[in-house]
């Protein structure tokens, strides 16, 4: 007799979605993020970004502060007012390492520089997920 899992005993991936204009920092944003068991989306600018995840909300979104047509606090104030999006975490990459950067009242921590390392990613990923905010 085999145990055949029940569909309510499957739990769904987690969704990531990365923003940004370069392509090798989006793989290597993907790479990371899978390692944490996320299926990751990926959007080249702001108005792209907005319209996925009115599509299909996410569960974390790493994001460029400079896209090619708005910027990253532009976008995450959009991003923000989608029903379900208010405490999603949003990663910030390109501002000021550890600097912590509000849209309204929430807060978008710009934990990673341009030129971040996997090695921040992860850490980044490790803090939101130990935060306790929307991730499992």
């Amino acid at each position: 007799m085999t145990c055949e899992p029940r569909a309510t005993d499957i739990t769904p991936p987690m969704r990531a979605l990365i923003v940004g204009s370069d392509a090798a920092a989006r793989r290597r944003s993907r790479r990371v993020l899978s390692e944490f068991g996320f299926v990751a989306s990926e959007a080249e600018n702001g108005v792209t970004a907005t319209t996925m995840v009115r599509d299909e909300v996410p569960d974390l979104v790493v994001m460029d502060v400079q896209l090619p047509d708005v910027s990253g606090g532009q976008a995450a104030a959009w991003i923000r007012t989608i029903p379900g999006m208010e405490r999603t975490p949003i990663i910030m990459v390109g501002g000021e390492p550890n600097r912590v950067v509000t849209v309204g009242e929430t807060p978008l921590f710009v934990l990673l520089s341009a030129s971040f390392s996997t090695t921040e990613l992860r850490h980044a990923v490790q803090s939101v997920r130990q935060a306790g905010d929307v991730l499992r």
